[in-house]
């Protein structure tokens, strides 16, 4: 199974909007700070290091059971 590490901008948006999350609520549960949510959704920085990306995993896995 191929997991997709690359979030682009967009992708993060949707998964915060997704979670019904502020940036600063969903910095939280990312394990990161309001203002590298803020660069990565302005495509100015992107998200890096294996506990960062799992935990963007792990809510985007949120967002689609929120969905179902």
């Amino acid at each position: 199974m191929s997991v997709d590490l690359q979030f682009t901008p967009e992708r993060i948006k949707r998964i915060r909007e997704g979670l019904g999350l502020n940036g600063k609520d969903f910095a939280k549960k990312a394990g990161v700070s309001a203002p590298s949510v803020s660069l990565w959704e302005k495509g100015l920085r992107r998200p890096a290091g294996h506990e960062v990306l799992s935990r963007l995993l792990d809510l985007e896995r949120e967002v689609a059971e929120v969905q179902a």
